[in-house]
């Protein structure tokens, strides 16, 4: 019997032994693949981070002093004029206040290649105007939109020329940049930017990061925002798993870390806010989340989220 019992603990140990040791291979093969992953990098805003290169850009929107800046090809192509007698053409169409004569209120250059319409948005409140600008740079048409009151419309086309002419295919390394889906704004920073984009991953899974300057207010903390998720969860009749929390430093920023899944381990719910200083470049308030609903590696997917938010740097 105790012969039996000595062989039963050998193999025993045996198996504990050869279960380690293919688990180890497993986490080395793993590491290996992770290591060896292609990624590239984006430039969003004043920040480049760095994501797997089979990710895809989903969409991407970003402001400079509350105006918006699209970019897009000039397709079919077209000159500036052109693109000005068809966008005159639309808003000359929208209807007009009722003490106004036209929609349209201006139309002003805005610099090389660059147009501009000031017109009314709105048939019920008279003060409320909006601006359309474009910029054409060689084969990319750069859209500029805002919206304000009609006392700041010196001061809305100021913005605008300031922004047209600070739109450039190649970054200048001498000034202070701000990137756009392609292209950059090589300009100072302008109180009250913002850059949202959202990337696909192969697995379903969706990648967001968003950033934008604050004024005095200071953003809800992620921890007091999840413990409203975790018990919206569990009144739903999901039983969340905590995986990791806490404060987490990317560069020289200490914000809040959160990483949550089901107890099925389906989705998963990444999340790191740093809730930034006012009215600052360097330090803006800072939102990177990942949201899986089709979970296949938890582990993987993590050791991904690591590199992401490592990878997060200045645009210098």
């Amino acid at each position: 019997m105790k012969f039996v019992f000595v062989i039963l603990t050998l193999l025993f140990l045996g198996g504990i032994g050869f279960s380690f040791y293919i688990s180890k291979m497993k986490t080395q093969n793993f590491s290996r693949e992770i290591a060896g992953m292609e990624r590239k990098s984006f430039c969003l805003g004043r920040f480049l981070v760095d994501i797997p290169a089979n990710a895809s850009l989903a969409s991407q929107s970003q402001t400079i002093a509350n105006l918006k800046v699209e970019v897009e090809k000039n397709e079919p192509k077209k000159t500036v004029e052109e693109i000005i007698q068809a966008m005159t053409l639309e808003i000359s169409k929208l209807p007009a206040p009722a003490d106004e004569s036209a929609t349209i209120i201006n139309s002003i250059s805005l610099g090389d290649e660059a147009w501009g319409i000031v017109f009314h948005d709105s048939t019920e409140v008279l003060e409320s105007i909006k601006l359309r600008g474009v910029r054409l740079v060689g084969d990319k048409l750069f859209r500029i939109t805002a919206g304000a009151e009609i006392d700041q419309a010196d001061e809305l086309i100021r913005l605008a020329r300031s922004i047209a002419s600070a739109i450039s295919l190649s970054k200048n390394p001498l000034q202070p940049t701000f990137c756009l889906q392609e292209g950059f704004l090589n300009l100072p920073f302008e109180y009250q930017e913002s850059v949202e984009a959202a990337f696909d991953f192969e697995d379903s899974s969706k990648l967001t990061i968003e950033t934008r300057s604050i004024g005095r207010e200071t953003p809800v903390s992620l921890g007091a925002e999840a413990k409203e998720t975790l018990a919206n969860l569990g009144a739903n009749g999901v039983k969340p798993a905590l995986l990791r929390s806490g404060m987490r430093k990317i560069a020289d920023m200490s914000g809040e870390e959160l990483l949550i899944e089901t107890a099925d381990e389906r989705s998963a719910l990444f999340q790191w806010r740093f809730i930034g200083d006012p009215k600052s470049g360097e330090r803006p308030y800072i939102q990177i989340t990942v949201d899986a609903n089709d979970v296949t590696n938890a582990k993987k997917l993590i050791t991904i989220w690591d590199l992401v938010l490592d990878s997060l740097r200045r645009n210098l």
